[in-house]
């Protein structure tokens, strides 16, 4: 039996274990009530192998009711209600929007509300179901299982390991657009640094909103750098967005010509790696095996990136110019007090911002310059 044929069987029978032990399906009627699996032929190399069939596998007899029916005969109603029992015995978290989100996906629909209930799916779209449910039961993110999501009224792409964007950093873009309205500077032809582009969220964004705008997007993953290049061409904003595979640190950025200019941006905005240390053991399963750490370890307290984006921003924001920052719920008071011991970055700190869940979350900060 060679690898790949053992890996298929394999899977098989995972999905045939989980599904034999789901309960009784109750978007169906009482006629209709079955247990269903896995669909699909596997060549078998010698007679001690497992063969599956279309409809059972062959140790086991429709007579014996031990699956009462097959996959086929469940309608979209009844796949949610049964995919949701399985995340909620293996603990995954949001089942019912996780079923939801895949099998919308599979019909290819963005919402499980525009979709007829009743309606059934193609064999091709089963395959994709299983195949999605599965990797969900391994926790990999819904985003990542669906390869785009929404942000700021845009669809993005996303992929292992970038960043997942957060509904969070949707209200840092808010504010700042807010922001920079109030003082007229919609109309402006801004010039935007965002350190640590991720998927490119924020900086595709801003430029959306404000149509004069130029980005310079920097990351330290290459893979960062990629998907926010993709995405900026996907949202034909790329004529204005330069995407810089860099390493953050004082030494590196002094001597890349992207920055030998300084005073040179009127906005720095970044959603930094902020999570201390000691909290990156209690990260989500999804987090903790999929998304990329070095876009989530801050370092000891959190602020190894912050502190180094305070000192670009020093160098390289023009006079009046803001910084806003994405940071931990903690670290607001942390990051005044190394502005008022770091006088000499002519920074001031202007004012914390709350999240929807009323945490401390945002930074603004501004330039001034000696007179």
């Amino acid at each position: 039996m060679n690898r790949i044929t053992q890996k298929v069987i394999n899977s098989n029978l995972r999905l045939l274990h989980i599904i034999t032990n789901l309960p009784v399906c109750t978007s169906c009627g009482s006629q209709k009530h079955h247990r269903y699996f896995h669909s699909m032929n596997v060549k078998s190399g010698t007679k001690g192998n497992f063969r599956i069939h279309d409809t059972l596998l062959h140790l086991t007899t429709p007579k014996r009711g031990i699956l009462g029916g097959s996959l086929s005969s469940s309608n979209v109603g009844c796949l949610v209600d049964r995919w949701t029992n399985v995340f909620k015995n293996r603990k995954i978290s949001e089942p019912k929007e996780s079923a939801e989100y895949i099998i919308a996906h599979v019909q290819g629909s963005k919402m499980f509300h525009e979709i007829d209930k009743s309606s059934f799916l193609t064999a091709a779209q089963h395959k994709k179901m299983e195949e999605l449910c599965l990797r969900r039961l391994d926790k990999e993110p819904i985003q990542y299982l669906l390869g785009e999501w929404d942000f700021c009224d845009m669809t993005l792409d996303v992929r292992q390991p970038v960043f997942i964007p957060r509904p969070e950093t949707e209200e840092l873009v808010e504010l700042i657009q807010q922001y920079l309205k109030t003082r007229g500077l919609e109309n402006s032809a801004l010039t935007i640094l965002e350190v640590g582009c991720g998927s490119g969220a924020i900086a595709i964004a801003l430029l959306k909103r404000f149509q004069k705008a130029t980005c310079t997007s920097i990351d330290r993953s290459i893979d960062a750098c990629e998907l926010t290049t993709h995405n900026a061409v996907k949202q034909k904003v790329k004529d204005r967005l330069n995407v810089v595979h860099l390493e953050l640190n004082k030494d590196t950025v002094e001597v890349h010509p992207e920055f030998t200019c300084t005073e040179r941006y009127q906005l720095l905005v970044s959603n930094p790696p902020y999570i201390p240390t000691k909290d990156m053991t209690k990260l989500q399963p999804e987090i903790d095996l999929f998304e990329d750490p070095c876009a989530l370890h801050g370092g000891l307290d959190g602020l190894d990136t912050i502190i180094r984006t305070l000192h670009i921003a020093s160098k390289v924001l023009q006079d009046k110019g803001f910084l806003w920052l994405e940071v931990d719920s903690t670290h607001p008071a942390k990051v005044q007090r190394l502005l008022q011991d770091n006088k000499e970055l002519n920074l001031h700190y202007v004012q914390t911002y709350q999240d929807f869940n009323k945490l401390e979350r945002f930074c603004q900060i501004q330039k001034h310059l000696p007179v």
